[in-house]
């Protein structure tokens, strides 16, 4: 069964004040801080190659040429599911 006020919040990208609803984005160096993982490492788990990859770390969006960034609540979710596992 859908929670109503869920489907709302996401079917709407406005909010109650006509005001788009934008999602947190975070940098490499808050994506690190908050992982507690080194860069190179981030980089791995992103990497196919890689046998470090891990296929449900968040894509990162690349906003310019050389600027990327990590939604925060795909990078939350991803730890939750992390804590998870390890329980």
């Amino acid at each position: 069964m859908t929670n109503n006020a869920t489907q709302t919040k996401f079917s709407n990208p406005l909010d109650q004040f006509g005001t788009a609803q934008v999602p947190q984005m975070m940098r490499l160096k808050d994506v690190i801080q908050i992982t507690r993982l080194s860069r190179s490492t981030i980089y791995e788990i992103m990497d196919e190659k890689s046998k470090r990859y891990d296929p449900t770390f968040p894509k990162q969006i690349k906003l310019t040429e050389r600027s990327v960034v990590w939604r925060a609540d795909q990078i939350a979710a991803w730890l939750e599911s992390k804590f998870s596992d390890a329980s």
